[in-house]
């Protein structure tokens, strides 16, 4: 089992595939992984563990994840095990960064990241029109009536005293 390859053992083996072993084709085993070939797309993280395993056989561990949710696991990881207290047991020797904009880079990257969601969240949807398609034969009205348990007649006066059927809008145009 992988201990600490990017991701520790307990979070790969929830990713461990069926049959993922190629030569016996099993996936109730202890396998040992390698270090994973890490493949960075533009909204997501993918990791891809070699594993051996005790027959002699090999396969792989598959890890696909949008990168905020990679960025969240590996967060998580890290704060459970700081309370743990499962820490390192070494000192760390830290001089500050000349000429290298590393840190600055992806905060950088993640403001851009955030703000290509946030735009794409925010677009809103095409302005309704009379050539909206049907839902399950249903105009979108009917839909909306029949979640609501409305008969024809009652949705029309429903609609009627909200002031957004036709016969309503023409009738206060006319005022």
């Amino acid at each position: 089992m992988a201990t600490r390859l990017i991701l520790p053992d307990y979070i790969v083996s929830g990713f461990v595939p069926p049959n993922a072993c190629r030569r016996c084709g099993r996936s109730d085993m202890s396998f040992k992984l390698l270090f994973p070939k890490l493949c960075w797309g533009k909204t997501d993280i993918e990791l891809v563990y070699p594993l051996r395993c005790p027959c002699g056989g090999s396969g792989c561990v598959p890890i696909k994840l949008p990168t905020l949710l990679f960025g969240y696991i590996l967060a998580h990881v890290a704060l459970d095990e700081v309370a743990n207290r499962r820490r390192s047991q070494t000192t760390m020797l830290v001089s500050p960064q000349h000429g290298s904009d590393m840190l600055a880079r992806m905060f950088h990257e993640f403001d851009r990241m955030m703000e290509a969601d946030a735009t794409a969240t925010l677009r809103s949807p095409p302005v309704p029109g009379s050539d909206r398609s049907s839902i399950d034969g249903c105009t979108p009205n009917d839909a909306e009536r029949i979640k609501f348990g409305f008969d024809k007649d009652e949705w029309q006066d429903f609609l009627r005293r909200l002031g957004m059927d036709d016969d309503g809008k023409q009738e206060s145009e006319k005022d």
